[in-house]
């Protein structure tokens, strides 16, 4: 198995490995790079690299003493596995314990899901998961060959011998002896790029006919994998499905794969290989194709005709089934034809913005030409020019009507919706702010000098009055009360609610001020301001109101950019046409823990009446800090829309909610409620091992924007804690953990890569015995409860870890932070913080963001926090005086 030493690994630079078949640059830089055969990407019969090496980076980097290099990974579920997964299960087993290196895809700020659960599937721990995203320095670099390659011969036994105890498990007797069907029908259902014209009408007969029909995409990865070992025949609709395949090793089942691409036998070795009885279907009857940019046809993304009177005998004997009493030609056809229409619909309205070349129109009408079901009255496919153009002007007219009907809605000028950032910019600059409770003062417009309009805010809007009128809506949204009112300070009257939505971090709410629409941004429990776009007004509602001006300016933003989605659910929200939705999302991972979980808790019995009276709750699980159906299940089962939080706003704008954010509030004094509720966890967490053992857990600044001089600052408090345990007779263990702001702590994909070289840069030079060690940078924070539980201590910045481990937990805990700690989210008992003394401004641009920490104030914290059980004896006296 071969390695190298000193090896440069270095970041993906380009992953789009077509037109041109050596676009991929990305990983190490071998030594002798050209003639390296096996340690590269390949593809063929014979071995052959498609890939370039990458450059070389200037300067000293982070090193990584020894890992496992399994290769780049892309957001292509077929291309992911065939042409980059076939490193990770043989390395995982060759070197236990080491690290395994890939390079991710950089137009994503994460691997999709499917790359965790591929190796949660074989195995192999997520915490071993290294992403790298900078060049580092691997000094001991393993690698394997490919165990299969794309167009490559048939696997080695010994590789499916892996697979096949990698996946070992009870089949699914259910399907003993089935037949199913792997469709492509529901994969890309507006374009239909790459689809069979028709599917659903052959899925539906084949359905008739006793067939399962199972739509992979929709299926986690273990059940994809159960399945697969478990039917008695598989029917794959020819595409990147049948790559999953390639994620177990033999299979009992025949494999019938219906082709979509004329002549192509795709994966026909991987496939052969793992089944005893496999055979492509080839019933093509045409394609109809455009073309690609580099003038080649885009076979990739057509859509394939096939011919019924060679399918259904192929079929039949294939299957052992009669298909001729379900079968319906003529529905078939126009099936067939209506797929095809569609198709030619995407591509006019669509594929124009992608600046296809000119021949896409010719290219698209003289093979469906020669496609005979597909066949049509003249004039389908031609004018293919001229429907495009007219998609361009019905864009632009449709755009334009919308940002037309909300100026007049709002009272705003339109001609700021075509530059969406430079009109919110002027909308806000010539917009009167008046802040009578904060320190922006009332300004010099006039309804800043109207003195009664400051006294009905000061009236209506300090705090107390506020918070309680807020829980009081609260309730009657909850309740499905009809009418909600908020007070309207300009007319001195009450404005009704008419909706809601999150906007990032914020909350607005659409109001009716008698006719005039206003528009009231929140942040949490505080009410930043109230916009009246008609008098270029934004009234500051609160003193605590973090930058009003920019608050203004995000709601602008969005709402220029967005016009259609605004305008349609303006008019719904004024026809009293919302559906109301509870939304369980927060930005501030801090803030969902203590607050939003807490009004969860608080709110059990009404938000469960809430939606049976036809409420519906809607979670953004990548803005929840904690699994709020893990830590309340009784809301697991009531019906629920789950969104990602970037396109939060805009689905539930297009949906026509009145979508209302879990409500913040301070209800309980420390974190009993939430250990409660998740008493069965913690009671489930298994035990530390046995002997004489002190285990820290050190969660790191992966990014560094916190804390510039952190590896030497640990180094020095694990060499004075690994002599203090050795005093002891206590072998020192420690739990690896990692964050990165402002992504979330747990998001392996965006730390892993820049914590591993952090990690060695701290064990580099410590010369103090170490225990076992453990990474836990790939799980979510309920699954770090048990690794928290385990630890004597825990060190970490200020966060989510530390709220985990003091707040909640009640275990000793070192942390610092530059503005002194957030003490109410740490328990008072546990939570020891660095001296704010021994904390510096670091030098360099960024000097006001990044502290450097003293070691004397490291050292007495981890005197107060560990004295008790340990002799911690400081090498380095604070300064004369403190």
């Amino acid at each position: 198995m071969p390695s190298f030493r000193d090896v440069i690994v270095a970041p993906t630079a380009a992953m789009g490995w077509r037109p041109e078949p050596h676009e991929l640059k990305t990983g190490p830089i071998w030594p002798d790079f050209a003639a390296q055969v096996d340690a590269r990407h390949c593809r063929g019969l014979h071995p052959t690299p498609y890939d370039t090496a990458p450059d070389p980076p200037a300067g000293p980097l982070p090193a990584i003493a020894e890992a496992a290099w399994c290769g780049p990974w892309c957001f292509h579920f077929g291309h992911a596995i065939v042409d980059f997964g076939m490193r990770i299960l043989a390395s995982a087993r060759s070197w236990p314990g080491l690290p395994l290196l890939f390079t991710p895809d950089p137009r994503g700020d994460s691997p999709p899901g499917f790359f965790w659960a591929i190796l949660d599937a074989w195995g192999v721990g997520r915490d071993r998961v290294v992403l790298v995203r900078e060049p580092v320095t691997v000094r001991t670099l393993h690698v394997l060959p490919q165990a299969e390659r794309m167009h490559g011969p048939p696997p080695d036994p010994a590789y499916l011998d892996l697979l096949d105890a990698a996946v070992a498990g009870p089949a699914d007797p259910d399907l003993a002896g089935r037949t199913v069907l792997l469709s492509r029908a529901r994969v890309t259902p507006r374009s239909l790029e790459g689809r069979i014209a028709g599917e659903a009408f052959i899925d539906s007969v084949l359905a008739a006919a006793g067939v399962v029909v199972a739509h992979p995409e929709a299926l986690p990865v273990a059940a994809q994998i159960r399945l697969y070992r478990s039917a008695g025949r598989l029917l794959f609709s020819e595409g990147s499905a049948l790559h999953g395949l390639q994620l177990v090793g033999r299979v009992a089942a025949s494999v019938d794969v219906l082709v979509r691409r004329p002549g192509e036998r795709m994966a026909e070795a991987a496939v052969s290989a793992r089944s005893p009885d496999a055979a492509w279907l080839d019933a093509t009857a045409g394609q109809v194709e455009g073309m690609r940019r580099d003038g080649l046809p885009d076979a990739g993304t057509g859509i394939t005709a096939l011919d019924p009177d060679r399918l259904l005998p192929m079929l039949g004997e294939r299957l052992g089934i009669d298909l001729a009493p379900h079968w319906d030609a003529r529905a078939f056809r126009e099936a067939a034809r209506l797929d095809l229409r569609r198709w030619i619909a995407h591509r006019a309205t669509l594929r124009h913005r992608h600046h296809d070349p000119e021949g896409d129109a010719a290219t698209v009408a003289r093979t469906a030409a020669g496609v005979a079901l597909l066949a049509e009255p003249q004039g389908l496919v031609q004018g293919w020019t001229d429907a495009v153009e007219a998609a361009r002007r019905r864009e632009k007219a449709v755009a334009g009507d919308a940002a037309e009907g909300l100026a007049s809605l709002l009272g705003i000028d339109p001609g700021q919706f075509s530059r969406p950032k430079p009109g919110a910019a002027a909308l806000v600059g010539s917009c009167e702010v008046v802040d009578v409770l904060g320190p922006l003062g009332p300004g010099a417009g006039p309804h800043g000098a109207d003195p009664a309009l400051r006294a009905r805010i000061r009236a209506a809007w300090a705090r107390k009055a506020w918070l309680e009128r807020a829980r009081a809506l609260n309730e009657a949204f909850l309740a499905h009360v009809p009418h909600r009112h908020i007070p309207a300070p300009l007319s001195g009257g009450e404005a009704a609610l008419l909706g809601s939505l999150p906007l990032g971090q914020y909350q607005v709410s659409l109001l009716l001020d008698g006719d005039r629409p206003l528009l009231l941004v929140a942040l949490g429990p505080v009410p930043v301001g109230l916009y009246h776009p008609a008098d270029s007004l934004f009234l500051v509602l609160s003193a605590h109101a973090p930058d009003p001006r920019a608050a203004l300016r995000t709601l602008l933003e969005h709402l220029l950019s967005r016009p259609g989605l605004w305008l349609d659910w303006m008019r719904r929200a004024t026809g009293a046409g919302l559906r109301r939705a509870l939304v369980i999302a927060d930005q501030h991972p801090g803030h969902f823990i203590r607050q939003s979980l807490a009004w969860l808790d608080r709110e059990e019995a009404a938000i469960r009446a809430f939606v049976r009276d036809g409420g519906l709750l809607v979670a953004a699980p990548d803005l929840c800090a904690l699994d709020p159906f893990a830590v309340l299940p009784s809301l697991a089962q009531l019906d629920r829309l789950t969104l990602p939080g970037d396109r939060l706003t805009d689905a539930l704008l297009a949906g026509g909610y009145d979508a209302h954010r879990v409500y913040r509030a301070n209800f309980y004094p420390d974190a009993a409620w939430l250990r409660r509720r998740l008493a069965p966890l913690i009671a489930a967490a298994p035990p530390p091992p046995p002997g004489r053992r002190y285990c820290a857990m050190i969660s790191l600044d992966a990014d560094g924007r916190r804390t510039a001089n952190e590896p030497e600052a640990l180094r020095s408090l694990l060499r004075t804690l690994a002599e203090a345990c050795a005093r002891d007779g206590s072998a020192l263990d420690l739990v690896w953990d990692a964050w990165a702001a402002p992504a979330r702590p747990w998001e392996a994909d965006t730390v892993a890569g820049r914590a591993e070289p952090l990690v060695a840069a701290i064990l580099d030079g410590l010369d103090a015995p170490i225990g076992e060690q453990r990474r836990v940078f790939g799980l979510s924070p309920l699954e770090k409860l048990p690794e928290i539980l385990r630890c004597d201590l825990v060190v970490s910045a200020q966060g989510v870890i530390t709220q985990l481990s003091s707040w909640l937990l009640r275990r000793p805990t070192i942390t610092w932070a530059r503005n002194g700690a957030r003490r109410v989210e740490l328990d008072e008992a546990t939570a020891h913080e660095i001296d704010p003394r021994a904390l510096a401004d670091a030098p360099g641009e960024d000097r006001g963001n990044r502290v450097l920490l003293a070691p004397w104030g490291v050292e007495d914290a981890l005197r107060r926090a560990a004295g008790a059980r340990l002799d911690i004896r400081p090498t380095h006296p604070p300064p004369e005086g403190r």
